[in-house]
């Protein structure tokens, strides 16, 4: 019953990826919703293909949209492409079993996630990283032109982050258009063409990503230090800075 953000205006062109970034409890997770049409909007419209979402019935939306939750919950511990299969369902009649042309899709699906080795397994005889990537596929298989992504890197190793910033970048370049949140500023530089950041008190920063993801921007809105450090690669990074006294227990530095 109370506006999240100020008003701003957004874009999701075919090809491109936006990450979404802002503290707990700022409204990333609403702000998807409500692209999904899941969460009704105050003020302003959410249009997709130039259709207003709340116009769209749950089958045309499904052809327009697509979404991965950070936690999903299945009652049945179903084998990899039984669980993909659940995102052709938008695309079957009331009754009507899936046919060969929605089992091609779900092969294709897992083998752009690269799980085609995995299709005996269940959900539960798979890591984290790949129920991630199994939940990529399942959304894949809807053949919607865009995704949103809520959270799809909490929790995952290094390795695994890496691997679903590749996906992305592969699903965006066959002209997908992407839109996912992160806690972590360094993400977008892996895996974004633009950021959109959310303030204490709803301002909604977007655009380029060196021009939103800034050391002063995030400082204001994580209420911690950020500052950019450099690497040898070139690329810029951003870090937060530990409190001048280190960790419990921690050796300080001689000085020289």
């Amino acid at each position: 019953g109370r506006a999240i953000t100020d008003a701003f205006d957004l874009d999701l062109p075919a090809g491109e990826i936006l990450a979404v970034l802002g503290p707990n409890g700022a409204g990333k997770s609403t702000l998807i919703g409500t692209l999904l049409g899941v969460v009704p909007t105050i003020a302003g419209s959410v249009l997709w293909s130039g259709i207003p979402v709340g116009q769209l019935s749950s089958r045309d939306r499904s052809l327009r949209v697509a979404w991965v939750p950070q936690h999903d919950s299945i009652a049945f511990d179903l084998q990899l492409p039984d669980y993909v299969m659940l995102g052709r369902l938008g695309r079957l009649g009331i009754g009507q079993a899936p046919g060969a042309q929605d089992r091609q899709q779900v092969d294709a699906a897992i083998d752009r996630v690269g799980l085609s080795g995995l299709r005996r397994r269940t959900l539960g005889q798979m890591s984290g990283g790949e129920r991630r990537l199994a939940a990529i596929a399942r959304a894949l298989a809807q053949q919607a032109g865009a995704i949103l992504l809520d959270e799809p890197l909490a929790g995952l190793d290094l390795a695994n982050q890496c691997r679903i910033l590749d996906g992305l970048c592969r699903l965006a370049a066959d002209g997908l258009g992407l839109a996912y949140s992160t806690q972590d500023p360094n993400h977008p530089s892996m895996a974004a063409s633009r950021a959109l950041l959310i303030q204490p008190g709803g301002k909604v920063l977007a655009g380029a990503i060196d021009a939103v993801l800034t050391p002063s921007h995030l400082t204001q809105t994580f209420r911690i230090p950020v500052e950019a450090a450099v690497a040898p690669d070139g690329r810029t990074w951003l870090i937060p800075v530990p409190p001048s006294s280190g960790p419990p227990g921690a050796e300080k530095p001689r000085e020289a």
